[in-house]
């Protein structure tokens, strides 16, 4: 919860524009979905993924989480890291992006 004081104090600390963002960012969290830094780093190691193992599946739905950031829960990023996993053991890196498309409703 951001009440006056909390605001204040965080334009204070951080100045306008971050204090903000930081707001923001809580009532997105709140509201369910994720953090911006955590679908940015999903997107990476998607994309370091798709890089490493020649995806252009991988390297799509890297794009396509970066463009679609703002309406990802928090709920299903660890499940998708969970696919994303199944990379390690040898599973089609296709199958696996179309999976995590579903998972991320993309």
């Amino acid at each position: 919860y951001f009440g006056w004081k909390r605001i204040k104090t965080a334009i204070k600390e951080y100045g306008e524009e971050e204090a903000l963002r930081r707001i923001g960012e809580a009532e997105k969290y709140a509201s369910g979905y994720a953090y911006t830094k955590n679908v940015q780093h999903l997107a990476s190691y998607v994309l370091e993924a798709g890089a490493k193992l020649q995806s252009n599946e991988l390297l799509t739905l890297a794009q396509d989480i970066y463009d679609n950031a703002y309406s990802i829960k928090e709920e299903w990023i660890y499940p998708a890291y969970e696919k994303l996993y199944d990379l390690n053991h040898g599973v089609d890196p296709k199958q696996v992006a179309q999976d995590v498309r579903r998972i991320l409703r993309l």
